[in-house]
């Protein structure tokens, strides 16, 4: 949910549908369900339709939305490999040169849990050495590969933290 918005009683629901155990997930559908429109959800509610189209099924329910949200996931699927595929030839190069990339945040916890469905991402963070011999190493890499740094800081708690955003 985005700072501007407050979660919903029905957010934290669904919510507890996609991710809670079992007779949590069940007590929280029983209630979620009546006169749930997904299409009248707000689209910061959105994030959690990929989880409860893979939760609904588990939890052996059928939902007249199943389809739609079916699609929703499939296409959170679509998005997440494209990044997925533009992404792994540099991760490919950045381990061949030695220079140890770690794929960090939430496209690692998609990669543990075995499915890119469950949840959009937006960009992939990727952990290398900080090591200034290396990061050039790795700039090296990333502009051969076609990528050009967009922004980069370093600020926070952790001052030594060099974060930097990097597209194609």
């Amino acid at each position: 949910m985005t700072p501007s918005r407050r979660p919903t009683p029905q957010d934290e629901l669904l919510l507890q549908v996609a991710v809670g155990d079992e007779a949590a997930a069940r007590e929280a559908w029983a209630t979620a369900a009546r006169g749930l429109d997904i299409g009248a959800l707000p689209p910061q509610a959105h994030a959690v339709l990929p989880l409860l189209a893979a939760a609904l099924p588990r939890l052996g329910y059928r939902f007249a939305d199943q389809p739609r949200l079916a699609g929703v996931r499939k296409r959170t699927w679509y998005l997440n490999m494209q990044r997925a595929q533009a992404l792994a030839p540099v991760i490919q190069r950045l381990t061949r040169e030695r220079l140890e990339p770690v794929v960090t945040g939430g496209f690692a916890v998609l990669l543990l849990a075995g499915d890119l469905s469950l949840r959009q991402l937006f960009d992939v963070e990727v952990a290398l050495p900080a090591d200034a011999e290396r990061r050039r190493a790795a700039y090296a890499v990333l502009v051969a590969s076609g990528w050009a740094r967009s922004s980069a800081r370093r600020d926070g708690a952790l001052l030594d933290l060099h974060a930097e955003r990097w597209a194609r």
